[in-house]
């Protein structure tokens, strides 16, 4: 893992002191005019976000740094830390070195003209697939828990927030749909947990803050929403991920394909490979996923690229290095013919550098 980037202090807004000296203004006309400066502001970094990033962040992921600014901590980042012990991470490290420039955007250009994955990389723990981009981790790493926004496909928003514990498994748990309902389901586990008295209180009345905060700006914090819900009716395959595969599909089904074997079955034959005793017998416990990547390149010639992506996602979960030559051979195809070449670059990078707990990397200045 490489340091910690450098972070800056929040740039000054000098525009409000230059409209005082020009004239007094009422108090609603002065709230007027900080909102429309504070959406011009979330407009831009939207868009610039949007180029760095080669994917569009949603409201809440801005609407979230607000409500951990409102702290007033000396790191934006360390809002949460000393009574959820959480840290923001991943792209807000990119959006908090852009928001203490003075330039303004100066970062985020360099960064789209760069074409390298350092801000997916960023934070990204060992079970995390493409569709997961953490924003939220534990500050203590202790459990490798994390929580992130999953995106079946880099062109379209989140549809859910989830949660995984590196250190335990590969397994990621739903969490709502939004930033806002993920922290604060974390946070009331925390309460029902916590025996000290003051820390209880003070944890109460951050819940109370945050519940303000997402009805504001109209964030459900419900686990299961409409949205879940949609998302939960496309999905064509469980993984071992249990977040389920989501494909486009034609009117005839046409898109996707099941694997030749039940989830526990393929298991039990990649087990059987890691634990085998030699090459010999190595080889022989290979026929069995050799055979699966042969119908998966039928499935690849017929137009039903899920299939690849299922076994694909299967073995990158599995976690075992004997499996990295089949991920790569599997995702990336898969990411591309489904047009997500975003996820194919981010995959290959990641198994380059997958180590565990995370892969941390520098956001290098220039």
């Amino acid at each position: 893992m490489a340091g910690k980037s450098k972070r800056g202090s929040s740039a000054k807004n000098s525009s409000s002191g230059q409209v005082s000296k020009k004239r007094k203004i009422g108090k609603d006309e002065e709230e007027e005019s900080t909102k429309k400066i504070d959406c011009e502001t979330k407009e831009k970094f939207h868009e610039n976000m949007k180029k760095a990033l080669r994917m569009e962040m949603p409201d809440d992921f801005f609407e979230f740094y607000e409500f951990c600014k409102s702290f007033g901590a000396s790191h934006v980042h360390d809002a949460l830390s000393e009574l959820l012990g959480l840290q923001l991470c991943g792209p807000y490290d990119l959006l908090h070195e852009e928001l203490s420039l003075d330039t303004g955007t100066k970062g985020l250009v360099q960064a789209e003209s760069s074409g390298n994955m350092k801000y997916h990389l960023n934070s990204r723990f060992y079970f995390d697939p493409p569709e997961v981009m953490t924003v939220v981790r534990e500050s203590s790493h202790q459990t490798g828990l994390h929580l992130g926004y999953f995106r079946d496909s880099p062109n379209e928003l989140p549809s859910l927030v989830v949660s995984n514990r590196s250190e335990e498994d590969c397994v990621f748990t739903q969490c709502g749909d939004n930033i806002f309902a993920a922290v604060c389901n974390y946070a009331g586990d925390l309460l029902k947990s916590t025996k000290n008295k003051a820390k209880k209180e003070k944890i109460e009345v951050l819940l109370v803050s945050l519940k303000e905060f997402a009805q504001k700006y109209n964030h459900s914090l419900q686990l299961v929403t409409v949205k879940t819900q949609k998302r939960s009716k496309m999905v064509v395959a469980k993984t071992f991920h249990k977040m389920g595969l989501v494909v486009p599909l034609d009117g005839s089904g046409v898109g996707y394909r099941p694997l030749n074997l039940a989830d526990n079955a393929l298991r039990k034959v990649l087990t059987k490979i890691c634990k085998a005793k030699n090459e010999d017998e190595k080889n022989k416990c290979y026929d069995d996923l050799h055979e699966l990547i042969t119908f998966v390149q039928f499935a690849n010639d017929e137009c039903d690229y899920g299939m690849g992506l299922e076994l694909g996602i299967d073995l990158f979960c599995f976690g075992n290095e004997a499996f990295k030559q089949q991920v790569l051979q599997l995702l990336p195809l898969a990411y591309s013919l489904l047009g997500r070449e975003l996820y194919a670059e981010i995959i290959e990078k990641h198994m380059q550098n997958r180590e565990k707990p995370f892969v941390d990397q520098v956001i290098e200045e220039t």
